[in-house]
């Protein structure tokens, strides 16, 4: 993935926290998108709905949504993989 910092993929949300949400890749990859690059905004955690909702936009980040995002960062030692969205629906 490490030749695939920049790209647009279409990603799952596989997983939520309170400090970002996890994606999976149709290839299988899955990574993390910080919370700091969800916006500005403060984002609440809800642990029982699985799910981030932003408190000034009512923006909601939830299990199993599709969420388009960009490779920003890999790891190719640790295996890490760091996500944005892609504000442009992926292209």
């Amino acid at each position: 993935m490490e030749r695939s910092v920049g790209q647009a993929f279409p990603a799952v949300v596989s997983g939520v926290t309170n400090y970002g949400v996890y994606v999976r890749l149709e290839n299988t990859a899955e990574g993390l998108v910080p919370l700091k690059c969800l916006g500005r905004e403060y984002f609440a955690f809800d642990p029982v709905l699985h799910r981030l909702t932003g408190e000034d936009t009512g923006t909601v980040y939830r299990l199993g949504q599709r969420l388009p995002v960009v490779l920003a960062a890999a790891d190719p030692r640790s295996g890490r993989l760091d996500f944005r969205p892609a504000r442009d629906g992926g292209r």
